[in-house]
C-alpha cells in the first residue's frame, strides 16, 4: 500500500511542479519522505521546488540529504553544484561538479556542467578540454555542441564555431536560431554565397521572416545579383513596411544602380523609421553630396 501511496504522491507532486504550484508539490513530497524517510527521488524534487520559490540554501542542504543517504548520487551532486554556483559559491559548485567527475567520467551532463563553469571564470582551455570530453563520450548531444561553437566565438575562432554550428544544423535542421547565426558569421567573414545559403534555410523554416529576406537581399547585392536582391528586399518591406533596414538595403541597391534620387528617397525613408541607427544617416548624408556634387 506504501509503494502505491509513494508512486501517487510522486505523481502528483510532479503535476503540480509542472503548473507551477510549487506549495502543494512540496506537500506531495513531504509527505512521500513521511511514509519513507530515506527516498533520494523525494529528496531531489523537493531541492527543485524550493530552487524555484527562491530558498536557494533549504534547496542545497535538500541536495546534501540525498547525497546522505547514495554518496555517489551524481544528480544530486550537479544540482548542488548548480545551487552554490547561483548563490556565487564558485568553490563548492566546483567541488560537486569535480566530485561527479570522479564519480561518473563518462556522464556528459557532468562534462557540460563543469565545462559551463570553467568557461564562466574564463578558464577557456579547461572549459574546452571539458566540453570535448563531453563529445567523445556524445558527439550527438547538442547542448555540448552548442557550447562549444560558443565557446570557440568566445575566443575568436569563428571558422571552429562555424564547423560546430553545422555539426549541429546536420542534427537538427530546423534549428533556426543557429541557421541565423550561420548566416550572421559567414556574413562577417564575406563569404556571401554561404552566407545565402543559410539564410535560405532560415526561410525554409520560416518564409514570412522579413529579416532573413531582407539580409537574403544584401547577401545576393554583395554578390552582384541585383534583380535578386531587389526583389527579396521587396519582399520583406511587403511584409513588413516599418522594418528600417530594408530601406536601407533598398536605398544601397538603388545607390549601385545610380538611381540617386530613389536612393536618397529610400535611405531618408530609414532613417524616418530609425533614426538611432548612425549608418542609416550617413548613407542618407553621402547621397546628398553625390547629388550636390552631380547638381
Amino acid at each position: 500500500m506504501s509503494n502505491e501511496e509513494i508512486l501517487e504522491l510522486i505523481k502528483q507532486g510532479t503535476d503540480y511542479f509542472d503548473k507551477y504550484q510549487f506549495e502543494k508539490s512540496l506537500n506531495c513530497f513531504q509527505s512521500v519522505l513521511e511514509i519513507d524517510p530515506n527516498h533520494g527521488e523525494a529528496y531531489l524534487a523537493l531541492a527543485n521546488i524550493y530552487r524555484a520559490l527562491g530558498k536557494i540554501p533549504k534547496a542545497i542542504e535538500t541536495c546534501q540529504k540525498a547525497l546522505d543517504i547514495t554518496p555517489t548520487d551524481v544528480t544530486a551532486l550537479l544540482l548542488q553544484g548548480n545551487f552554490h554556483y547561483e548563490l556565487g559559491d564558485i568553490a563548492s559548485s566546483f567541488r560537486c561538479y569535480h566530485q561527479a567527475a570522479e564519480i561518473a567520467p563518462k556522464n556528459t551532463d557532468v562534462w557540460f556542467n563543469l565545462g559551463n563553469l570553467q568557461k564562466s571564470q574564463k578558464e577557456y582551455e579547461q572549459a574546452l578540454e571539458s566540453f570535448q570530453k563531453g563529445e567523445s563520450l556524445d558527439s550527438s548531444d547538442l547542448g555540448l555542441l552548442i557550447m562549444l561553437a560558443d565557446l570557440y566565438e568566445e575566443l575568436e575562432d569563428n571558422g571552429k564555431a562555424i564547423n560546430y554550428y553545422y555539426k549541429i544544423v546536420n542534427l537538427s535542421p530546423d534549428a533556426y536560431s543557429i541557421w541565423v547565426r550561420l548566416a550572421e558569421l559567414h556574413f562577417d567573414r564575406k563569404e556571401y554565397k554561404d552566407a545565402v545559403k543559410c539564410q535560405l534555410e532560415v526561410l525554409r523554416i520560416d518564409p514570412q521572416d522579413y529579416i532573413a529576406l531582407n539580409n537574403l537581399g544584401y547577401n545576393q547585392l554583395k554578390l552582384g545579383e541585383i534583380e535578386l536582391a531587389q526583389e527579396n528586399i521587396n519582399k520583406s518591406i511587403e511584409i513588413f513596411p516599418n522594418y528600417a533596414n530594408s530601406w536601407d538595403s533598398l536605398g544601397e541597391i538603388y545607390e549601385v544602380k545610380e538611381e540617386l534620387d530613389k536612393a536618397l528617397e529610400f535611405y531618408t525613408k530609414a532613417v524616418e523609421l530609425d533614426s538611432s541607427v548612425e549608418v542609416h544617416k550617413r548613407n542618407k548624408e553621402r547621397v546628398e553630396k553625390k547629388l550636390k556634387k552631380k547638381n
